[in-house]
């Protein structure tokens, strides 16, 4: 009686723990699910924001000389690679790979204003976005890139990082396009900046 006893209670025991576990693992998957389809929106999004933070940064002859801030056509241009959207609670993370680049005319001439390509994660909370990163540049790139992102979207990066001519000619194009000419006709002028 008591051995038939003990089994049940063992058994018992057991049966508890498995539904613990398997409570446990299935809220923590329910919670974290990629919603890229129904929330494809979001790139737009969060592209507008990055281009809304570009501002022309004046051509200075050097670094003494005051900005001329006589210019026209200040645009700016974006190629996006989609990475992935997530939603973890109610937390929404976008992450992508973002191409952005201002110009502005100056005296007749094509000049570059800033330039960047990198990796982006954005949160996203009550339909704002509350957060921006990218890794670090140079030497603690890799780490601080693995401390953003998920595995599999760094392992993306990586592939991207190797070869990203599409989302150079993409922007290259639109900037043709834009202001009608090819970049290597143009002569751009090599900018000292000034934030004013």
């Amino acid at each position: 009686m008591k051995k038939k006893t003990l089994v049940i209670l063992l058994a018992f025991i057991i049966v508890c723990i498995a539904t613990v576990l398997v409570v446990v693992i299935s809220s923590k998957y329910l919670r974290k699910k990629d919603v890229s389809l129904e929330k494809d929106y979001l790139y737009d999004d969060v592209v507008e924001y990055l281009v809304s933070k570009e501002e022309p940064h004046y051509y200075l002859e050097d670094k003494y000389s005051k900005p001329n801030t006589n210019i026209e056509d200040f645009k700016v241009f974006s190629s996006i690679k989609k990475l992935g959207i997530e939603e973890v609670s109610k937390k929404t993370y976008v992450y992508a790979y973002i191409a952005i680049e201002s110009y502005y005319i100056q005296d007749g001439e094509l000049v570059i204003n800033s330039g960047s390509f990198a990796p982006y994660k954005f949160t996203i909370e009550n339909e704002q976005i509350t957060k921006c990163e990218k890794p670090k540049d140079g030497e603690g790139n890799l780490e601080s890139m693995k401390a953003i992102f998920p595995e599999k979207i760094v392992d993306e990066i990586k592939k991207i990082n190797s070869n990203y001519s599409d989302l150079r000619l993409d922007l290259e194009n639109k900037v043709d396009e834009y202001y009608g000419t090819k970049k290597e006709n143009v002569n751009y002028i090599n900018m000292v900046s000034s934030e004013i």
